[in-house]
């Protein structure tokens, strides 16, 4: 392939649908410099060398039950600086270099009902993200973490099913104020939830995988939040 396999450069208004981008040099699919209110929907971009799907200053946008897996080095999805309010859906970030999926250096975007599992990082990542919503989605068998929270704020983390990780939940950097309730955190190899942020988290009626406290809290390296309320099945 070339570099890139699609390359919107302030382009508004588009739809990308049932295309196949692969073994690019650089990006699958590229959106830039201004591209808002796109819809990239059931396109195929996998194995390129870098982002399978990127969205850089590009804000708006819709993407949504595509197929963004392989990468040879880093992300299937991809949200950089000033990527703001767009909609992640229904796709499919396996088996990547980097992370499944990463929100970055923005706000307001959502990531629901998608599933990210096999990556060499982190599932999901949140870095210097804030006010974005995680939700619902299957983060399963990822290297690092499930879901990663790095020097993030106001983020809402709900309703996931993160399992079979080395640690479910990374909260790390100057995060705070981001709300972890009602996932589904079970059969992490390390730990359920590591936060070496500093600060404390709100996290509610999350599953642990088992009612036994003393069991929860060897997976809990957490200084300062606390894993009760939790559900009991």
């Amino acid at each position: 392939g070339a570099n890139e396999g699609i390359h919107l450069d302030n382009v508004d208004l588009s739809t990308l649908t049932g295309d196949s981008v692969s073994a690019n040099g650089l990006y699958g699919i590229y959106l830039v410099n201004g591209s808002e209110t796109n819809t990239i929907n059931s396109n195929s971009a996998i194995g390129n060398s870098n982002d399978n799907i990127i969205l850089n200053g590009s804000s708006g946008n819709t993407v949504s039950n595509n197929m963004a897996n392989s990468s040879a080095a880093s992300n299937g999805l991809y949200a950089t600086t000033n990527a703001n309010n767009n909609t992640f859906s229904n796709n499919t970030a396996n088996s990547n270099g980097g992370y499944g999926i990463q929100l970055q250096s923005n706000s307001g975007n959502a990531v629901t009902g998608n599933t990210a599992s096999s990556n060499a990082w982190d599932g999901i990542r949140l870095t210097s993200a804030s006010n974005s919503i995680v939700r619902n989605n299957t983060v399963k068998s990822n290297v690092q973490g499930g879901v990663g929270i790095s020097a993030s704020d106001t983020n809402s983390v709900t309703q996931n099913d993160i399992s079979v990780s080395d640690t479910g939940i990374r909260i790390m950097g100057a995060s705070f104020n981001n709300l972890i309730s009602k996932n589904n955190v079970t059969a992490s190899n390390i730990n359920h939830v590591d936060n070496s942020s500093g600060n404390a988290q709100t996290l509610s009626r999350n599953w642990w995988g088992t009612t036994d406290e003393v069991t929860i809290t060897a997976k809990f390296n957490d200084a300062v939040s606390a894993f009760r309320t939790y559900r009991i099945a």
